[in-house]
């Protein structure tokens, strides 16, 4: 229990119809529309959703549309209580572009997400023309940028809900992670060529522990047409465990 997926701040392949968005959208319209999906189609007990008042509400129209697709595509392991209140939020802070929040004992199966803050803010596009190791997130087609934090923290989601009880998953992704690092340190020490390098690199970010490393493959394979090899690695296994 805690808190996973706080980026820290830097200054799809099942397609669903996503419907028309209203001619002005409001906060109002915004949690109307979350709110309905989550008690139509997940057993998620939300009682209470932000928008951050600083967001491009068409934007965050897109996000609630990725947050819907991501939902109905994978399936989420039954581990949290259903019956403990959830916040669901679209709303970076200064200190992360989004967060998942948990609480409760793994062991008496009553983890509680607290808060899902899907974020309505990502990383500047700028950002993506950096090589290897001076970019600290993994790509996405800049067209997808918008849904990058969504997507990411989607992933915190599945994870903090399967940490415990799917080990062939996580050793998967344990087996994934140590290849890319020994792939890395091996381009390094024979000082390959940035571009080389560049090939692989999933971001620093990535970097951090293995449920970073497991969103941002994730992010990649689900925003890019073309995912990296590590990126293409991480998000077939996590089709393989989870895909409805």
């Amino acid at each position: 229990p805690g808190t996973v997926g706080g980026a820290p701040r830097v200054n799809v392949k099942k397609e669903f119809k996503e419907p028309e968005p209203a001619k002005v959208l409001t906060p109002k319209i915004l949690k109307a529309e979350t709110q309905e999906f989550f008690d139509n189609e997940t057993d998620f007990n939300v009682n209470k959703i932000t928008i951050s008042s600083k967001a491009d509400k068409q934007k965050v129209w897109k996000q609630i549309q990725q947050v819907k697709s991501l939902f109905r595509e994978y399936r989420i392991p039954e581990y949290y209580n259903h019956e403990l209140g959830t916040k669901i939020m679209f709303a970076s802070t200064r200190r992360s572009y989004g967060y998942v929040r948990t609480s409760g004992n793994v062991f008496l199966k009553n983890i509680k997400k607290e808060e899902i803050n899907f974020g309505h803010e990502t990383m500047p596009s700028s950002e993506y023309s950096k090589k290897a190791h001076n970019r600290s997130k993994s790509r996405v087609d800049i067209e997808n940028a918008d849904l990058s934090t969504t997507t990411h923290e989607f992933f915190h989601v599945l994870s903090t809900s399967s940490r415990h009880n799917e080990p062939e998953f996580w050793k998967g992704l344990k087996d994934i992670r140590n290849e890319y690092s020994k792939e890395l340190m091996k381009l390094n020490q024979s000082r390959a060529g940035v571009d080389e390098i560049d090939k692989i690199h999933l971001g620093t970010y990535s970097h951090t522990n293995i449920d970073e490393f497991g969103a941002e493959g994730f992010k990649e394979y689900k925003l890019s047409k073309s995912p990296s090899k590590y990126a293409q690695k991480v998000g077939e296994l996590i089709d393989k465990y989870f895909k409805k």
